[in-house]
Order: C-alpha cells, then sequence, then structure tokens
C-alpha cells in the first residue's frame, strides 16, 4: 500500500504517536466481510476469497489455531518468519495520499 502512496489508519496513528500507539491486527484466510467498494458508497457483504499463496494469511492459516498472538516488538523464531516480504491482504480503511494532496 505504501508504495502507492496509500496508507492505512494504523500507519496515521503511528506516524502522529509513534511508540505511544499500540496496533492490534486482524487478518482471515477466508470468510465474508461488510464492506464499501469505494469511498461514499453503500456497504455490501463481500467474499473474502481464499489467501493467496505466499501471502501472511496464509502462513498464519497454515499454523492450524483458531486464533493466535504475536508480538512483533519482540525478537524470536515467530517473528522471524515474518521479517520476509510476502502479500498481503488490505481490507478496511485507508487514506490514498495522492488524492488528498
Amino acid at each position: 500500500m505504501s508504495e502507492r502512496g496509500e496508507l492505512n489508519v494504523g500507519q496515521l496513528v503511528r506516524e502522529h504517536l509513534g511508540r505511544r500507539a499500540f496496533g492490534i491486527g486482524f487478518s482471515t484466510y477466508s470468510g465474508t466481510v461488510t464492506a464499501a467498494s469505494d469511498w461514499g458508497e453503500p456497504t455490501e457483504r463481500k467474499r473474502v476469497r481464499p489467501a493467496l499463496a505466499g501471502s501472511y494469511e496464509e502462513l498464519f492459516h497454515a499454523i492450524g489455531l483458531p486464533r493466535f498472538w504475536i508480538n512483533l516488538r519482540e525478537r524470536n523464531d515467530a517473528t522471524g518468519l515474518l521479517r520476509d516480504e510476502r502479500l498481503e491482504r488490505a481490507i478496511g480503511s485507508f487514506i490514498d495520499r495522492r488524492r488528498s494532496a
């Protein structure tokens, strides 16, 4: 997202508050989400396709746990696996800095 000039709400909070910010992330391998296709449009229930091969969501799904916690500020085997660049979903609100400039 950042390479396209887009920022999510979490990034904006981190820019403003720095290390005082505490983010909690949610993700899913598949399912449904209620979302609009664009700003100002009505929301719809949309199907979330299964995660792509090589994505963070596929990696998390492969763990086989329905839910888990990873503290990304720690340095351990779990966070080490997340340092490799992977595909990721971007479901939610974001700001396109190119449009707002």
